[in-house]
């Protein structure tokens, strides 16, 4: 007895490779996608915090140096006295030490003799000094110092000399809060400082640290305890994440570099959560579109391989039954005998036919089946099909192909990198398909970059197959995915994360990673740069955003594009908040030219204006500070040219001021 082996079909036999590579080209391609999402978000996370860090040092450095301005300002007053200088200290602070204290300047003061015994003392000084105060005596020089207690505060020690002689030290000091707050306001990051006690004493639960200052204390206290159950002991310099509260937060213990202490440890934590569902979003949209894009294609393959099945038996059909009787030994050793038996028997029994002799039926067979088989699937694919040489010239198009590419009528010698690859961003495409030119590979798999018949960019996914052919010229099959919806997708999120959406200018992140590199570049080129804060005030009732949902222009978008045309095109304008937008003035000769450029954005916005079918009159205050004579840190400039613009508006409405630090410059 013959067991023949169990029947299977001819549409599986094609179907089911064809659809195993199509999941598996797509799961290659999103898991690579997928990497590449994922590395970048940690390259923005990463530059994200750096700024940070240094944002941090430069608030920290900032509010030593106002502290020792202070400290400067009174021990020059006492040096022109002409009278004893510890008895002239203690007439300026028995005057004025309430007004600073007020001010916010100071908060306490202690007067020292050049023995480093106590004279006075002034506000609340909760620490001993003798460390600073000897220290400052021994060198002669201002000596700085951070002290924790139940709050933490800088402290500058200054030594008084008199005919080159010590005559006294000054200790003044100010609470660190205002720098904490500061800090916040310019980051929108949370920061707290803790003091290294006794486990026992703690305020996290597995952490020997007590915070005196914290922002969103309440909040963020919880928030440490959750990682310190996964966390035993915190590595300084170590950026942890960590999910509470319905939000993703970084989590960033440090020393900074302008902290000479190390009995403090500071904690910066910022709110991730937008990043992270921005990236979950394009994740999810991704693998969406690679599902969808499978389906379609496993539905055309299917379609493709049911045409290829139905011209077969037309074909056979079409032959003699008697014929095909004969021929059973070569159809036999075929991958489609199962096939074959079935349709012969239905010619048998109901079809008559003209007669083909058996070896016209060996030769033609083959042949009609390859035809079909090419046919069906360059004119029913929805992805550009075509078929060329082993040297590289187009053979055939697909009516997509010819839709989006052109004809290839002009040209009948065209190459397949002519039309497809060129360029140097896909020279990597080119060496990988010189390998199946040459029969290294068999099959590749590549992204080009290509211009369409309209001149619009797009962007294929390619699959080059080397076909087995009863031909004498092997003939190379090649598909082409269109990914440029994807790849669209992908640079709008790039731009994104550099630029505010509404007013489509530069937002805090360029602007902060621009300024060190054009301040680097004002160096080399011997000239000057200028940083203005601008903050905009509606005048006029009405609402200041109009409803984006209406597809009108908002009010913020014609002020910022007003700003920009006042500008140069080597300048820079950002949006840092709501009403505030910061501008770059790159390579200018004098101040006088920042005051040129404020005074044009003034006069611009003397004339209303008009969005919506609405009018709106908006005024302009503007903040000023020079680069490289108000400082050579980031985050001064940046705080210099609020003050001032603070001071601008003192003064009223469309005004302009200059940082204290170059009113001060121009004075002597």
């Amino acid at each position: 007895m013959i067991v023949r082996p169990a029947f299977v079909s001819l549409r599986w036999k094609i179907l089911v490779p064809l659809v195993f590579l199509v999941v598996v080209i797509n799961v290659l391609l999103y898991g690579y996608i997928n990497q590449q999402l994922l590395l970048q978000y940690e390259a923005t996370r990463s530059e994200s915090h750096a700024a940070n860090l240094k944002a941090l040092n430069g608030s920290l450095t900032t509010s030593y140096h106002k502290l020792l301005e202070v400290a400067q300002t009174i021990t020059a007053l006492t040096q022109t006295s002409g009278s004893d200088q510890n008895q002239y200290v203690q007439i300026v602070f028995d005057y004025d030490f309430a007004q600073l204290e007020a001010q916010g300047v100071l908060d306490s003061a202690v007067l020292f003799s050049p023995e480093g015994e106590l004279i006075m003392t002034w506000g609340v000084a909760t620490s001993s000094f003798d460390f600073i105060v000897k220290k400052a005596i021994a060198q002669e020089y201002p000596v700085r110092d951070l002290v924790c207690l139940e709050q933490c505060s800088h402290y500058i020690a200054i030594p008084l000399l008199s005919n080159g002689h010590v005559s006294g030290v000054l200790v003044v000091g100010r609470v660190i809060q205002g720098t904490v707050l500061d800090f916040k306001q310019l980051t929108g990051v949370d920061i707290g400082i803790a003091k290294k006690i006794k486990e026992s004493e703690s305020a996290v639960t597995h952490w020997p640290l007590l915070f005196t200052q914290m922002t969103q204390k309440n909040q963020n206290i919880q928030l440490l305890n959750l990682l310190s159950q996964t966390e035993p002991k915190f590595v300084q310099d170590t950026l942890y994440s960590v999910r509470a509260f319905g939000h993703s937060y970084d989590v960033f213990f440090t020393v900074p570099d302008s902290i000479e202490s190390d009995e403090t440890v500071w904690v910066l934590i910022a709110d991730k959560t937008q990043n992270v569902n921005r990236l979950k979003e394009i994740q999810f949209k991704y693998k969406a579109g690679m599902i969808v894009a499978s389906m379609m294609l496993i539905l055309l393959i299917g379609v493709l391989v049911g045409c290829v099945i139905k011209r077969l038996k037309l074909i056979l059909k079409q032959a003699p039954s008697r014929s095909l009787l004969n021929t059973q030994n070569v159809l036999t050793k075929t991958a489609f005998t199962d096939e074959i038996d079935q349709i012969r028997q239905c010619i048998v029994r109901n079809e008559e036919y003209t007669s083909l002799s058996n070896h016209e039926l060996q030769v033609i067979s083959p042949q009609l089946f390859e035809k079909d088989i090419i046919a069906n699937l360059m004119g029913n694919a929805n992805s550009v099909v075509l078929t060329q040489c082993m040297d590289g010239r187009v053979l055939t198009v697909n009516e997509l192909a010819k839709q989006l590419f052109g004809e290839f009528k002009d040209c009948p010698e065209q190459m397949f990198s002519d039309s497809f690859l060129v360029g140097d961003h896909n020279k990597t495409a080119l060496d990988d398909i010189n390998k199946l030119y040459i029969g290294r590979e068999n099959l590749v798999c590549f992204e080009a970059r290509c211009l369409d018949i309209k001149g619009e960019t797009r962007y294929l996914y390619w699959i080059h197959t080397n076909m087995e052919s009863n031909l004498d010229h092997p003939v190379i099959l090649s598909i082409g995915i269109d990914i440029t919806s994807n790849k669209k997708a992908e640079e709008r999120l790039a731009w994104l994360a550099f630029h505010d959406p509404v007013t489509e200018v530069a937002n805090k992140h360029l602007f902060l990673q621009l300024l060190p590199e054009m301040m680097a570049s004002s160096l080399e080129n011997e000239s000057s740069l200028a940083v203005m804060c601008c903050e905009v005030k509606k005048l006029t009732d009405s609402h200041f955003l109009m409803d984006p949902a209406d597809g009108n222009v908002t009010l913020f978008s014609v002020v910022a594009k007003r700003v920009s045309s006042c500008l140069r095109g080597d300048d820079l304008v950002a949006r840092f908040g709501d009403d505030l937008f910061m501008i770059i003035l790159n390579n200018i000769k004098t101040k006088g030219n920042a005051a040129s450029v404020a005074k044009k954005i003034i006069t611009a916005f003397e004339e209303p204006f008009f969005t919506n079918g609405c009018h709106f009159k908006v005024s302009i205050n503007i903040g000023i500070s020079i680069f490289p004579n108000q400082s050579s840190d980031v985050a001064e400039l940046v705080q210099s040219a609020e003050m001032a613009m603070y001071l601008s508006k003192e003064e009223g409405l469309n005004n302009f001021e200059y940082s204290v630090e170059e009113h001060s410059l121009a004075s002597h």
